[in-house]
């Protein structure tokens, strides 16, 4: 039983650190203009 708690317990640890970071990123790329960069990406790729 302690291992199905333990794994519950990194399953919200882990997707709180992922939704934190990408809160993080989201409000980073709204000031940085993240739409300018992934289009400049785009067209270097194609």
């Amino acid at each position: 039983m302690e291992g199905i708690t333990l794994l519950i317990f990194h399953i919200i640890v882990i997707g709180a650190v992922v939704a934190t970071t990408f809160i993080i990123a989201f409000s980073a790329g709204k000031k940085d203009g993240i739409r300018s960069i992934l289009k400049k990406q785009e067209g270097k790729d194609h």
